[in-house]
């Protein structure tokens, strides 16, 4: 039994096995795995050298398999800039799966501790048992969010806020933002900034990334995340970081304009759940509720242990 990075060969099987474990969630977002798979596949050509340099330029995407008798018996995927985000994590053998997620946990845990990265994220749907065998194996509940998905079409563009103008955060400001989050271990605040893969290189490959921030006289009052691709005809706006409510509306307003623009379908929105009085508005813009989830983290060295 061992766990590693995927080999080319391994690739159709863990395809398989994601689709099988995953085919109302990706039906749910849009998602093909078949459309996605051809440009992975070319990135494990040439013995990995791809993907080594996606990795060099700042695009820590991977997946580490587990495998039994030299077979993939289970798959994650990492994505993730500064926080690797563990995501699809699925293993296939009845009456054994505590245990190969348990073997597949740590093996991912003990590469992503030896390549320098302090600590590792993931979301879990609340009522899942793998929230429980998570906590036993070191990860910590940082919060619980809900998603909503906003229909974009025909959306009212009122704006909702006297706030200044939301502006796109430059890759030098989202460092020096990062270093503070980083320093005073603010660990939601590291969160809501970190980008799934951390280089506009992503481009390229049909990923796209921004950060938006509303600030007042050289004050944050709030930021989000964004992220779209080529591949999905949604959106995401990922969890905020709030020092004002009212920047919310503000940033939203802005979101759904930019991606009316791109012609997306929906908005698929992540809220804190302290974040709660933000529901209601949401759900007079026409947003619903698609699940609560749990935010984990699991510390793997400083500043963070």
């Amino acid at each position: 039994m061992e766990v590693g990075r995927i080999r080319k060969g391994e690739l159709p099987s863990v395809v398989e096995i994601w689709k099988e474990s995953f085919r109302g969630e990706l039906a749910q977002r849009g998602a093909d795995l078949g459309n996605i798979a051809p440009l992975f596949r070319a990135f494990l050509s040439l013995r990995r050298l791809p993907l080594w340099v996606l990795h060099r330029l700042g695009v820590p995407v991977e997946v580490w398999v587990l495998r039994m008798g030299g077979r993939p018996v289970g798959a994650v995927g990492q994505i993730g800039c500064r926080v690797p985000y563990i995501i699809g994590l699925v293993v296939k053998r009845k009456g054994q799966e505590l245990r190969l997620v348990r073997l597949l946990e740590q093996g991912v845990a003990t590469g992503l501790r030896a390549a320098g990265f302090p600590l590792m994220r993931a979301l879990v749907p609340a009522e899942h048992l793998i929230a429980k065998l998570a906590i036993k194996l070191g990860w910590e509940a940082i919060g619980s969010i809900t998603q909503f998905v906003l229909p974009l079409q025909g959306l009212s563009s009122d704006a909702r806020s006297r706030l200044p103008s939301v502006r796109s955060i430059s890759f030098r400001r989202e460092r020096l933002l990062a270093c503070g989050f980083t320093r005073r271990r603010d660990i939601k605040g590291l969160l809501a900034l970190d980008r799934n893969y951390g280089s506009p290189v992503v481009g390229i490959l049909g990923f796209r990334e921004r950060v938006f921030g509303v600030e007042e006289k050289g004050e944050l009052l709030g930021l989000v995340r964004v992220s779209w691709n080529a591949y999905q005809p949604v959106a995401f706006m990922h969890v905020p970081y709030l020092r004002e409510a009212e920047a919310y509306w503000s940033l939203l307003a802005h979101a759904t304009r930019f991606f009316r623009g791109l012609g997306k379908a929906e908005l698929h929105l992540d809220l804190w759940e302290e974040e709660g009085d933000l529901r209601e508005g949401l759900r007079k813009m026409g947003a619903r509720e698609a699940g609560r989830w749990i935010y984990l983290v699991k510390r793997l060295g400083p500043p963070f242990l």
